[in-house]
């Protein structure tokens, strides 16, 4: 099973905008980083660790994909 942010945003809100307003982006900027067409900053990434509540095992391979078990 690969875990995705998509997928991570959805199982625990309703719709992007309510993604968007809980980590505190505007819709659009959550949108792009959801449907990977912008990538997260560091500080992003730490926003969504920690509002979809990410353990620290899966942090890795759901940022950084297959970069590290190559």
């Amino acid at each position: 099973m690969e875990l995705t942010i998509r997928g991570l945003v959805f199982s625990k809100f309703n719709s992007i905008g309510d993604f968007a307003t809980a980590i505190g982006w505007q819709r659009n900027k959550a949108s792009r980083i959801v449907n990977m067409k912008q990538e997260p900053s560091k500080k992003d990434m730490e926003d969504m660790i920690a509002t979809l509540d990410i353990p620290k095992a899966y942090v890795a391979p759901i940022f950084f994909g297959s970069m590290f078990t190559e």
